[in-house]
């Protein structure tokens, strides 16, 4: 019975992490408990801290706090060399497998790849 929770447990963990490196989608889990301060790529517990659970691949905290499979995109920064305002996308641009939505986005005034509409509010120059 033990074994078959865990493994459940390992599951459903493992449903709701990120994988491909992709943007976070509406709906998707908050901060995980293990990433709680710790930086983007820091190896992380998907079944929380102090616990045990069998994982498939490696894992480790994303930009957004959760416990997700390492991939190479996994901190990368969309804004980075940007300025407040220039478009960017969320997925790689080396990543076929990422599927970028159809809204457009740009570089907010504290460097977050955001929806462009309503707007993004950029200092003036």
């Amino acid at each position: 019975m033990t074994l078959r929770l865990t493994l459940l447990s390992a599951a459903l963990a493992a449903a709701t992490m990120q994988h491909s490196g992709c943007p976070a989608e509406p709906g998707e889990p908050a901060a995980h408990a293990d990433c709680a301060g710790k930086r983007c790529g820091d190896p992380c517990n998907p079944c929380g801290p102090d616990r045990t659970c069998p994982t498939f691949a490696p894992t480790a905290c994303d930009p957004e706090g959760r416990c997700a499979t390492v991939t190479p995109a996994l901190c990368r920064d969309p804004c980075a060399g940007k300025r407040c305002g220039e478009t960017c996308q969320l997925c790689p641009p080396d990543r076929p497998d990422c599927i970028e939505t159809a809204v457009v986005k740009a570089c907010d005034a504290s460097g977050a790849c955001v929806p462009l509409a309503p707007g993004v509010a950029c200092p003036a120059p």
